[in-house]
């Protein structure tokens, strides 16, 4: 199969040595001898011949879009297992009904679906796409807004446990962490009986030479029943051996990625309003930065010659962690509104170099490919308002796995981009001390218990609004949080009225709407 064509079906073919290692393993888990072993998308078979090995006798069922595949698999499986005993079927998987197993109970389904979304292959023009369907009954503003994005994977696995909902069968894939997490509440929402239920994380670099938070997500199902497991272990697979990390699972049926670090008195509704920073899809554009004569240059290496007005400091995802109040920022960003749906007509008078620049590039602006664009203003921004412009703001990165906020200010307004999140505040001694508190043990414990931390984006707004800051303030005390502020910023600014009107807050979102 060439680059393209392993692109778009998700191909990664699963080396035999491991795919011997996960059966081993799902053999010491499994309660029964499956009377079937079905490995969908299955390749050149690699999981049906290690099955063969332990599952003497149970019939091999392979199921694959790719003939080139079967024929391999086919010439691998003829030479251990009589043609009796295993059929290879040429089909899309998303058409496939498994009749054949319909009179047959004990099935175990093995294999390694592609690890690529819907979006992905529809961009591509991909012609192994499922059947549109809201199959996760999202509502509409969820499909516009990329909720309805999925893993094909997590597509397959599902459609799976539906097919098969009335048969005792252990399903046992190669899964990104966070299809597996989707997976479980949405067997625990359809009250789909889970007897019993792992992740096992393994090295991909290792295994697949590619960098993907991936696990071996066993589930086994006992039929007519609607008992779903509410603990969930975690393990790391090294070598051989199954190591184990911690719990995940259900408490009052919402999913938690750490039980033992949970605290539902921090779980709440934060009294601030959590801010997405700006979006614009044009950083080449928009973004600058300064060269060794003071003058900005864009993302095109040009020299830009306008005014700074409108151009205000930058931080991204990888400047928030090396931000101390000293920093110097080396991106610079062009922000031509200051509140979304705003006219950007002002430009061309207020701003006349500016303006000219920006036509100067108009294709690209017209070029821009997300619908919010559609019919807006030229030159148009998101995630842009009043509290943009607040003085101090409590920041965080999206992507990185480790939590950490910063208190920031400059005497011209620090604007976030899109992958970054933030509070606003107009006074200094909160902004501060909000930041203590964000940054304390206490938050970050209850964060990693919440998150899925293996995710590509483990922190986002909604993830973030429920933080019970003023529960958490109670826990840490005053005299923490100043010795915290003496300790790791040396100042002197919070007080202790400061602290008890912040700890008496009602839970009211602030001002800052």
């Amino acid at each position: 199969m060439n680059g393209n064509l392993k692109k778009e079906f998700g191909d990664y073919q699963t080396p035999y040595e491991f795919t011997t290692k996960i059966v081993s393993i799902v053999n010491d888990f499994i309660s029964f001898t499956p009377t079937i072993v079905i490995e969908p998308t299955c390749g050149v078979g690699n999981f049906l011949l290690s099955a063969r090995n332990i599952f003497k006798n149970s019939y091999l069922l392979g199921i694959d879009i790719n003939k080139e595949y079967l024929f391999q698999a086919k010439k691998k499986l003829k030479e251990i297992v009589d043609d009796d005993f295993y059929t290879l079927k040429e089909e899309n998987i998303f058409n496939y009904d498994y009749k054949k197993v319909e009179n047959l109970d004990n099935i175990l389904i093995l294999g390694n679906p592609p690890w690529v979304t819907n979006s992905y292959l529809e961009f591509n023009e991909a012609s192994n796409l499922p059947i549109k369907t809201n199959f996760k009954k999202l509502n509409g503003f969820e499909a516009i807004s990329g909720t309805s994005n999925f893993d094909i994977s997590e597509y397959i696995i599902l459609d799976i446990f539906k097919k098969l909902q009335n048969k005792n069968f252990s399903l046992a894939m190669l899964c990104k962490i966070s299809v597996a997490i989707n997976i479980m509440k949405e067997l625990k929402k359809k009250n789909i009986g889970v007897y019993s239920c792992f992740l096992a994380k393994f090295d991909t670099k290792e295994i697949f030479n590619v960098s993907v938070d991936a696990c071996l997500f066993f589930v086994e199902i006992k039929k007519y029943s609607d008992y779903c497991v509410d603990r969930i272990k975690l393990y790391n697979l090294e070598n051989n051996s199954l190591i184990y990390k911690t719990d995940m699972g259900f408490i009052n049926n919402i999913f938690f990625t750490d039980i033992f670090n949970y605290n539902i008195e921090f779980d709440g509704e934060s009294q601030y309003e959590w801010r997405q920073g700006i979006k614009h899809d044009a950083s080449k554009v928009m973004e600058l930065s300064i060269n060794s004569e003071n003058k900005f240059i864009n993302g095109f290496n040009e020299v830009v010659d306008i005014e700074d007005t409108l151009v205000y400091p930058l931080l991204k995802s990888s400047d928030i962690k090396k931000y101390s109040l000293n920093y110097f920022f080396r991106k610079y960003i062009i922000i031509t509104q200051s509140k979304v749906g705003q006219s950007t007509s002002y430009i061309e008078k207020e701003c006349p170099k500016l303006w000219q620049y920006l036509n100067s590039k108009k294709d690209i602006f017209n070029k821009r490919k997300s619908k919010i664009y559609k019919n807006s203003h030229l030159f148009s921004i998101f995630g842009v308002g009043e509290y943009s412009f607040s003085k101090y703001k409590v920041v965080i990165s999206g992507f990185y796995k480790d939590p950490v906020f910063k208190m920031v200010k400059n005497k011209k307004e620090i604007m976030l981009d899109d992958t970054c999140y933030f509070l606003s505040f107009d006074n200094e001694e909160e902004a501060m001390m909000v930041a203590i508190i964000l940054n304390s043990e206490l938050t970050k414990n209850f964060l990693l218990s919440i998150v899925n931390i293996d995710s590509k984006r483990p922190y986002t707004k909604k993830i973030l609004s429920r933080i019970n800051l003023r529960m958490i303030s109670k826990k840490l005390g005053y005299s923490y949080i100043k010795e915290i502020e003496k300790n790791i910023y040396n100042t002197d600014i919070i007080t202790e009225d400061t602290y008890l009107s912040f700890k008496n807050i009602s839970n009211e979102k602030n001002r800052l709407l």
